[in-house]
C-alpha cells in the first residue's frame, strides 16, 4: 500500500471522517442547547431536523471509518502473511538455514 500511495489516501479518509464527526458533534451540541430556548416554532423544527440529519450522517461516517479500518487491518494481515511465506525462501536463497 505504501508503494502505490494508497496508505496516504486511507489515512486522509480516516482523518476526514474524524473531522466530520467532530464538527457534527459540535453543531449537534449547540443545536441541543438552543432547543430549550424560546424560539419560533419553525426555527425549532429546522434546528431539530438539522440535528437529526447530522446524527444520521455521523452514524454513516462512523460506519465508513470502521469499514476502512477493517480493510486496513485486513491488508496488513495479508501483507504479513505474504512476508512470512516469502521469508523461508530468502533464507534458502542466501544459503543460511
Amino acid at each position: 500500500m505504501r508503494r502505490s500511495s494508497l496508505l496516504d489516501i486511507h489515512i486522509f479518509f480516516v482523518d476526514l471522517v474524524h473531522g466530520a464527526l467532530i464538527v457534527a458533534a459540535t453543531i449537534s451540541f449547540f443545536g441541543l442547547v438552543l432547543l430549550p430556548v424560546s424560539l419560533p416554532a419553525l426555527l425549532d423544527a429546522v434546528i431539530f431536523a438539522f440535528i437529526i440529519g447530522l446524527s444520521l450522517n455521523s452514524l454513516l461516517e462512523a460506519m465508513r471509518a470502521s469499514a476502512m479500518m477493517h480493510d486496513l487491518i485486513w491488508d496488513k494481515a495479508m501483507a504479513d502473511a505474504e512476508m512470512e511465506r516469502r521469508e523461508p525462501l530468502r533464507s534458502v536463497a542466501n544459503g543460511s538455514q
